[in-house]
């Protein structure tokens, strides 16, 4: 009777043996594969792959790319679109005219106000700063310094010259709706 063999069906032998082969391929796959790109490549895989003769990527010339040419595709731009209807203008308004004249102009700011009265005190005092840039950075740095009650004269001018803007806008809209400022008489 023939003896069956160290290596039976789940005999310790045969696990053994499996896992050797197991063990040699995973060493094999390790030096002969190309690591991933995260990885560089060892010194002694480098030279296992030498002596096998394999080339490395650097070493292979890439195959061309078969390129397979596809018929031109109509852009959804280069349809023509239909032109958007211009809105209706309203009649009351002349081309080329900016508004009405004859309406009354907001006045200024109190910052404004008082950038008029710095502005001559800063060109007695630097005759040499000529640049409305930098009479204007000067201006504003002055304003944001400023207290309070030094600016109160500055808002009480600029509340007294909004007050007459307003008594002048309601003679304006009175008039208008009157029909006494009509466009043909300018």
């Amino acid at each position: 009777m023939p003896s069956p063999g160290p290596c039976k069906p789940g005999s310790p032998a045969r696990r053994q043996v499996i896992r050797s082969l197991l063990l040699c391929a995973a060493l094999l796959c390790f030096f002969l594969l190309p690591p991933p790109a995260s990885r560089p490549t060892p010194l002694y895989a480098r030279r296992a792959r030498e002596k096998c003769g394999m080339k490395t990527r650097s070493q292979t010339t890439p195959k061309p790319l078969n390129t397979v040419r596809l018929p031109p595709v109509e852009s959804p731009r280069a349809r023509p679109r239909p032109k958007p209807k211009p809105k209706p203008r309203p009649e009351t308004r002349k081309k080329g005219a900016l508004g009405d004249l004859r309406r009354p102009k907001k006045p200024p700011t109190a910052f404004f106000y008082f950038m008029e009265d710095f502005r001559k005190t800063f060109q007695v005092e630097n005759p040499s700063v000529k640049a409305m840039q930098d009479v204007g950075k000067a201006c504003g740095e002055k304003w944001n310094k400023m207290a309070f009650e030094e600016k109160v004269k500055y808002y009480d001018l600029a509340t007294e010259r909004r007050a007459e803007f307003e008594k002048a806008m309601a003679q304006y809209n009175k008039k208008k709706m009157n029909g006494e400022l009509s466009e043909e008489s300018e």
